[in-house]
C-alpha cells in the first residue's frame, strides 16, 4: 500500500515464472539470514550468509536439486536494504 497525496494505493500483482524456473521471494526465509549483499548492483548477483550451520544444512537439502543440473536455477525477489530502489522489489537469477 502506498500513500499518495491523501489517497490510499493498493496493488496485487502475479508473476508468472519461465517454465521450469522457481520463485523465491526473500522474505519467506529472511529470519534465515545473517547477511545479505546486493552491494554488485547492476551484474544480477546477490550474496547471502546464513545464521548457522543448521539452517544451512536445511537450506541444502531443500535446495539440493539445484545441484543436480548446471542449467537448475530459480529466480529471487526482494526488496531487501541495499538490493534495489527503496520499496520497489528486484529481481535476481
Amino acid at each position: 500500500m502506498v500513500a499518495h497525496e491523501g489517497g490510499l494505493f493498493v496493488a496485487n500483482m502475479t508473476v508468472n515464472a519461465p517454465q521450469g524456473k522457481k520463485l523465491l521471494l526473500m522474505e519467506k526465509f529472511d529470519g534465515f539470514t545473517k547477511e545479505v549483499d546486493c552491494t554488485t548492483a547492476g551484474d544480477g548477483k546477490l550474496s547471502v550468509t546464513l545464521k548457522n550451520r543448521k539452517i544451512y544444512n536445511y537450506v541444502y537439502r531443500i535446495w539440493g536439486w539445484l545441484n543436480e543440473n548446471d542449467k537448475n536455477e530459480f529466480i529471487m525477489i526482494t526488496n531487501h536494504k541495499g538490493c534495489g530502489p527503496k520499496h520497489e522489489r528486484t529481481v535476481y537469477r
